[in-house]
C-alpha cells in the first residue's frame, strides 16, 4: 500500500477546508492548533475508509465533513451575530451584511468578557 505523509497539511483538502471555514466565521484559533491537524487527518482517513467500504463519493464526503467538525463548536462571532439578528432586527437597520458585521464587532469590543 502507498504510504502517505499525513503531515503535509498544505495538501490536505480537509485541512484547507477547515481553515477557510474558521477564517470566514471569524474563529480565533492558531492555524497549527493540534485539534485542526488531528481533525483534518481523521477526515481524510474517514473519506478513504468509506470509499474502501463501498460508499459513494458523496456519502464518503459527508462522513469526512462530519469527522472534520468534531469538537469545533460554533464561533463566538456567529453566536453574537445570530443574537443581534434575532433580537434587534426590528430596532436596528440590519438590511446588509456590513451592518450586522458592524454591530457584532461593536458588541464583541464593548463586552470583551462576553464568553
Amino acid at each position: 500500500m502507498l504510504e502517505i505523509n499525513r503531515s503535509l497539511y498544505d495538501f490536505n483538502y480537509y485541512y484547507l477546508y477547515l481553515l477557510q471555514y474558521l477564517r470566514s466565521n471569524k474563529y480565533e484559533v492558531d492555524n497549527d492548533h493540534p485539534q485542526l491537524q488531528a481533525n483534518s487527518i481523521a477526515a481524510l482517513d474517514a473519506f478513504e475508509d468509506a470509499r474502501r467500504n463501498g460508499a459513494t463519493v458523496t456519502m464518503a464526503e459527508e462522513e469526512a465533513i462530519r469527522v472534520l467538525f468534531t469538537n469545533i463548536g460554533e464561533s463566538e462571532y456567529n453566536i453574537v451575530s445570530e443574537l443581534i439578528l434575532e433580537n434587534f432586527g426590528d430596532t436596528i437597520d440590519l438590511d446588509c451584511e456590513e451592518a450586522v458585521e458592524y454591530w457584532t464587532n461593536q458588541v464583541m469590543t464593548d463586552i470583551p468578557d462576553l464568553f
